[in-house]
């Protein structure tokens, strides 16, 4: 595990809840990628590619009104199916410092892993 007990509690109370993304939820994620003003842009329409052929290896945490406010993208190599590769990683500037993104990670692996 990687975030602190209390970085996870401090997430938890930001979100309600961590899931698997939505192809509707592909313009909320571009918007927190584009807003982040660090990551490598993509094109709008591939987030919502990514969530519709990458759900099974990439999270998002949804906010009160149900909305992605964070996200991690990723991907299982088809030669290595061993490794999860993580593409992206992204909070919403209202809801960093908090350990979210840690919260995510830690929540993909696992997933990632029972599977």
């Amino acid at each position: 595990m990687t975030a602190a007990p209390a970085d996870f509690a401090r997430a938890r109370s930001e979100f309600l809840s961590i899931d698997a993304p939505r192809v509707e939820d592909g313009a909320a994620i571009w918007r927190i990628a584009r807003d982040s003003q660090v990551l490598d842009l993509n094109s709008s329409y591939s987030y919502l590619l990514w969530c519709r052929d990458f759900a099974a290896t990439s999270v998002v945490a949804r906010g009160e009104d149900g909305e992605p406010i964070a996200f991690v993208t990723g991907y299982i190599r088809p030669d290595r199916p061993q490794t999860l590769v993580v593409w992206q990683v992204a909070v919403d500037s209202a809801h960093r410092g908090k350990g979210l993104a840690a919260t995510l990670l830690d929540a993909l692996t696992a997933r990632v892993a029972a599977d």
